[in-house]
């Protein structure tokens, strides 16, 4: 979070203090199995501006469906000739790598693949925990972003009318 004052850094508290339990309860509302990924999707695309944190939860977003896709791809091509889960990760882990080096907004893809293909449990499958993992996350950066929106609607309705107080 960059400069600004007392009040600027009270409101981020705010949000964040907002969005994780936020984002926590919606997933659980969901049914998705691991909301604390929600919850920490939501507090790391908050950022200190409107604009930076709209630019992190669209990164993340597409971070996420790029670190899902090729998890699950690469799980699907290699998987059934014995691979283990660990090289399946540093596959997909390089292959998202040399996108995020072209388009660095989409660095979550790297992470993802991990959170993808070392969470499945015995006999679940790939697919189905990448796209658990994937709705966790993105529910959680939209949870980030429409929190710091609301946020950002209430003190612009509330700053006239704390200015004409003063």
């Amino acid at each position: 979070m960059s400069g600004g004052g007392v009040a600027s850094r009270l409101l981020f508290a705010a949000r964040c203090a907002g969005a994780g339990p936020l984002a926590y309860l919606l997933a659980q509302a969901c049914g998705l199995e691991h909301p604390v990924w929600a919850a920490m999707s939501s507090l790391i695309v908050s950022q200190g501006s409107f604009g930076e944190t709209r630019s992190s939860v669209a990164g993340r977003m597409a971070g996420t469906v790029l670190g899902v896709t090729v998890s699950i791809l690469v799980n699907l091509v290699i998987a059934r000739f014995g691979a283990p889960p660990l090289a399946q990760v540093a596959l997909a882990v390089a292959l998202c790598a040399l996108v995020a080096g072209w388009r660095p907004s989409l660095r979550a893809g790297l992470w993802t693949c991990a959170l993808v293909l070392l969470t499945p449990g015995p006999g679940e499958s790939v697919v189905v925990v990448g796209l658990q993992r994937g709705a966790e996350v993105i529910l959680g950066a939209l949870t980030g972003g429409v929190v710091h929106w609301l946020v950002n609607a209430a003190e612009a309705r509330l700053a006239p009318d704390l200015q004409s107080s003063n």
